[in-house]
Parts: structure tokens; C-alpha cells; sequence
């Protein structure tokens, strides 16, 4: 004889699910151009849950199984393994936050440097319910910050080794005793301590 029914408006709604996986994807791509991740472990059920960035750093394959915390700690560089793994287990048991750097090998043999944050989220009754945190990949600052030590040291051995006499002074107006080289101190017949003693 009829149909009955109701239309509802959901323009709001599509128009907020678009929103939000507008924001999702920005978010994504700000993770990977800064490459910096995102991870989160369920306490209960022991699983973690982490952004595509973290599996790009992390050189992690579609077919690996990589839900628990073993998983991502066996990746960490054998020097570095157990300071890791206690930092965290202290973190969730005394439910205080973390910040870490230390290294990962990947399968292939690369090291790469990390900066970690972790982050206790506990419930009304103040059980850890869940740890949530970031990583990034500072290789390329690590590398970068070697790179300026290696070339200070070859400078600082070519200066030693220079017959001139070399003073580095600090700026006006204290002019602070920064640097001898070997032969102005033994012209001086200085040791550099007694040099950067004032008169």
C-alpha cells in the first residue's frame, strides 16, 4: 500500500570524515618528510601498533611478523640492546616518560641513530593501560656531526704539526685564551694550562 522512511542530512558527518582523513594524511606526510614515526603498545594485549614511517625506518617487510615489543627490541644494535630494553621496562613499570637515543641494525647490515620519546598513558584508576611515543631517524645528523668531528680533528693535528705559531683568542672584549699550538707553547716553554692562566 506504501512506504514509509526518514532522510537524515549527513553532510556534516561526510564533511567531518573528510576532514579527518585530510588531517590523517598530512599528519602521515609530515612523518615521513621529517622521518619521524609514531608508535603506540596495548599493555593488555602486548601489541604495538606503529605508522608507516616507523616501518620505512625500521626496514620492516610486509610478510614480518611485527606486533610485540620483541620484535622491535631484536632490532636494536647489540651495544645499545640492554640500555634500551631497561629504560623501557623502567618506564612502563614506574609509568614516567622516556627519551632515548641509541642504534637499530637492519637486516641488511645498516646502522641507523634514533631519537626516541615514550609516554605513559594510565587510566581513571591509574594503571598503565598504554605506551605511546615517536622515533626518528637522526642517521644523516649523526653522520653529519662525525663528519665535523674527523675534519676539527685533521685540522687540530695540522695546526700541532704546523712550524708557525698558532693563538685562537675569543672575541672582545675578554679576549678568553682559547688555542695554542705545540710550537707556540714551546717557544713560550708553556704547558697550554699554564698559557691559559692569566697574569
Amino acid at each position: 500500500l506504501e512506504f514509509v522512511g526518514a532522510v537524515t542530512d549527513v553532510t556534516a558527518a561526510k564533511q567531518a570524515e573528510a576532514e579527518l582523513r585530510h588531517r590523517e594524511a598530512e599528519l602521515l606526510e609530515a612523518q615521513r618528510l621529517s622521518h619521524t614515526g609514531s608508535w603506540k603498545h596495548d599493555i593488555a594485549s602486548g601489541r604495538v601498533i606503529v605508522s608507516p614511517e616507523v616501518y620505512r625506518i625500521f626496514g620492516v617487510r610486509p610478510d614480518e611478523v611485527q606486533s610485540n615489543t620483541e620484535f622491535w627490541l631484536n632490532r636494536n644494535h647489540p651495544e645499545d640492546a640492554k640500555r634500551i630494553q631497561e629504560l623501557f621496562e623502567k618506564s612502563e613499570i614506574q609509568k614516567t616518560d622516556y627519551e632515548a637515543d641509541y642504534r637499530i641494525v637492519l637486516p641488511d647490515g645498516a646502522v641507523k641513530h634514533l631519537h626516541a620519546i615514550g609516554h605513559p598513558i594510565v587510566n581513571e584508576k591509574g594503571d598503565l593501560v598504554e605506551f605511546v611515543g615517536t622515533v626518528m631517524d637522526v642517521t644523516a645528523a649523526k653522520q653529519a656531526e662525525e663528519k665535523i668531528r674527523q675534519s676539527e680533528s685533521e685540522l687540530r693535528q695540522i695546526l700541532e704539526l704546523a712550524p708557525q705559531h698558532v693563538y685562537v683568542l675569543g672575541p672582545d672584549p675578554d679576549r678568553t685564551l682559547l688555542y695554542a699550538n705545540q710550537a707556540a707553547l714551546d717557544y713560550l716553554g708553556l704547558t697550554f694550562e699554564e698559557w691559559r692562566t692569566p697574569y
